[in-house]
């Protein structure tokens, strides 16, 4: 499910009205003390303010004043932190997580980082159900209704970024590489005492069903190529982590059941 416009929308609207993203999310001459005096001396036109938005400076340039202004001691260390883009990242992912299931065919959210050019910066990332991913990146204008978007694929080499007011929606197709693909199909799963069957589409759903009494459940499967597994989370609150690469013959894993710790092996139905 390709991210469109009215899905931002809805993250822009949660992190709007969560208390935690309003205190970083603001330009300087929002704020108050002395950071926002010398913000406002510097920057501190609408117009200069709304310039900086449009190139995507307004965090950089907030970085510039509260640095220095944390090592002289003007604000606190933790609150440069929360400031900065690592800060942003960390708040809005919460908010947004919380409020989920309120966001059609969004899956999960976590920080994204990039270093291009030696240059590190953190995000939003939306990963949706068919595993594409988007990115939100607040840090860029401060506005917090106004982040930039951009295909998680683009934004890690900082091209094709563009502010919510100009974003369309995308209509990019689910792209699933040959490792990925792998694991769609059906899969004999034994979870001692247990005996399932997996099903996974290519839009990263899973279903599971019992053969000897026809019970089943649903979940949804993330690829986590960065950590080594691939990541089951079930309806019930049941999670799993697959080894990477996956082995069709003999795939290993765990699965944490409300009793504990289980060993999971798989093997593909030919």
């Amino acid at each position: 499910m390709a991210l469109s416009r009215d899905q931002v929308q809805k993250a822009i609207a949660i992190v709007a009205a969560d208390p935690a993203c309003q205190k970083v999310i603001s330009n300087p001459s929002h704020q108050e003390g002395t950071v926002a005096t010398i913000a406002a001396v510097l920057f501190g036109g609408a117009i200069e303010w709304r310039l900086l938005e449009k190139c995507g400076l307004a965090g950089w340039i907030r970085n510039a004043i509260a640095g220095p202004a944390a090592i002289v001691g003007i604000i606190s260390e933790q609150r440069y932190q929360d400031l900065i883009c690592g800060g942003i990242t960390a708040v809005t992912c919460t908010a947004i997580n919380k409020r989920i299931a309120t966001i059609p065919n969004l899956k999960d959210v976590e920080g994204a980082f990039r270093e291009p050019g030696g240059w590190a910066h953190y995000a939003t990332l939306l990963r949706m159900m068919d595993n594409t991913e988007y990115v939100l990146d607040w840090h860029k204008t401060l506005n917090i209704q106004d982040p930039w978007v951009a295909k998680h694929a683009d934004w890690k080499v900082a091209k094709n970024q563009a502010p919510f007011h100009d974003f369309k929606g995308f209509d990019d197709l689910p792209a699933l590489t040959d490792a990925q693909r792998a694991i769609v199909g059906a899969w004999t799963v034994n979870v001692s005492p247990w005996t399932w069957i997996y099903r996974f589409d290519d839009q990263g759903r899973v279903k599971w069903t019992d053969p000897t009494n026809g019970m089943s459940g649903e979940g949804v499967w993330t690829w986590r190529d960065y950590a080594g597994y691939v990541e089951l989370r079930w309806q019930s609150g049941t999670t799993e982590k697959w080894k990477l690469p996956l082995n069709p013959s003999a795939e290993k894993g765990t699965c944490v059941m409300a009793d504990g710790e289980h060993k999971v092996m798989a093997a593909k139905t030919p």
